[in-house]
């Protein structure tokens, strides 16, 4: 019962005993243990100092008996709020760098402090009152507040392509404006606590943060430390579950070869004219624009499609085929280079033979060097839907 001081930091320990009969306790050490929680230390109205900082401790036992207590170091915990501090009127010291503080006591009673860390936790402009108030505290001499870890609370969402995105933080005492952000770039318009965007899809994964924005703690400037203007929310990441597939052009010539198609994820649905499981037939498809949709089902609540366009066109007879004055492709079959004479033209298309558009432009001279030996077509457009086509042998 005469114990005055007791030290066990840098151990193992799990949990400490109850020092309710040690009336003459003064100062309890535990730092860099594995402790989860503190014993009862309202009985032990002499202490004046607890150290107990690198642990696993989430609350601190209440302090407001200890009138005597004048430090409280605790860095290093997922620590998320302190007890109320406001009667001990003798506390100098206060370490709390590198904890998960949301918020913080009102300590504007505490007018003994000397030094106080509140850096690296999760503050927001909510605690800009309290950093505020101890920043002018005539006897302060070191003051840490900045910088803090992103605030709030984070989360991982998974979407239905087509479902409503919502993403929200608390509003803030003394921020002045909010940001929305996806990854570094800002988000047009999304300037309040709240994110909504309707009808998502696979361009809107990723992850989101919101920074609030204020002059609380920089206008006018703290006498300690740089001032914060700005704070981070910690980082929502989102996931759409959206259907897609690959492998269709935008264009096809007639007659036209088999495309496969790859849907992803695989194993879903393909629907739509010239469609068979998963190869589309420009041929039975016919000319004009169709509609080629793949449908997944993730889940009984999640069923995403994938809709692209094709157009097919019949490249060689068509009826806008009108000829177009003086334009001569030269020489046809070749090599490599094809030269086009005339003045009455646009642009090019090349199609292979299977009536993809491989190439367009509207250069003079085609370099087909990247080609293999084969046929394939070219459309040369003059304007106001005239356009001429021809056969072009490649042969290497």
């Amino acid at each position: 019962t005469a114990l005055i001081y007791f030290d066990c930091t840098q151990n193992q320990l799990t949990s400490l005993p109850n020092f309710s009969a040690n009336k003459n306790l003064a100062v309890l050490s535990c730092a860099a243990n594995h402790l989860i929680t503190l014993p009862d230390l309202s009985s032990n109205l002499a202490l004046v100092a607890l150290a107990c900082g690198e642990n696993q401790l989430t609350s601190l036992p209440d302090l407001s008996y200890n009138l005597a207590f004048y430090e409280l170091s605790c860095p290093d915990n997922p620590l998320t709020s302190l007890p109320n501090l406001s009667v001990n009127k003798a506390l100098d010291y206060l370490d709390c760098r590198n904890d998960q503080l949301k918020s913080l006591p009102d300590l504007s009673a505490d007018t003994a402090l000397k030094s106080v860390c509140f850096d690296d936790n999760n503050l927001d402009f909510s605690a800009a009152r309290i950093l505020r108030n101890l920043d002018t505290i005539s006897g302060l001499v070191y003051f840490l507040y900045a910088s803090q870890h992103p605030f709030g609370i984070g989360d991982s969402i998974q979407l239905c392509g087509g479902d409503t995105l919502m993403l929200h933080i608390a509003r803030q005492d003394s921020a002045v404006s909010y940001q929305w952000y996806k990854g570094y770039d800002p988000i047009a318009d999304k300037t309040d606590t709240l994110l909504i965007i309707s009808g998502v899809s696979n361009v809107d994964q990723g992850i989101y943060t919101c920074r609030s924005n204020g002059t609380a703690l920089n206008s006018p400037p703290m006498i300690h430390g740089p001032g914060i203007s700005e704070f981070t929310s910690k980082p929502f990441v989102v996931s759409v579950l959206q259907a897609t597939f690959t492998g269709l052009g935008t264009e096809y010539c007639l007659p036209s070869g088999s495309v496969f198609l790859t849907g992803i994820p695989r194993g879903g649905v393909f629907e739509g004219p010239g469609m068979s499981d998963t190869i589309f037939y420009p041929d039975i498809a016919g000319l004009g624009n169709h509609s080629i949709k793949y449908t997944y089902t993730f889940s009984e609540d999640c069923v995403s499609t994938d809709t692209q366009s094709v157009l097919i066109q019949d490249c060689i007879n068509s009826v806008n085929n009108i000829p177009v004055t003086a334009l001569k492709v030269s020489p046809n079959p070749t090599s490599r280079y094809l030269t086009i004479e005339g003045t009455d033209y646009l642009n090019y298309e090349l199609y292979n033979n299977s009536g993809m558009l491989i190439a367009k432009s509207n250069d003079r001279v085609l370099d087909l060097s990247f080609l293999n030996s084969g046929q394939y077509f070219l459309k040369l457009n003059s304007g106001e839907g005239r356009f001429q086509s021809e056969k072009i042998l490649l042969c290497k």
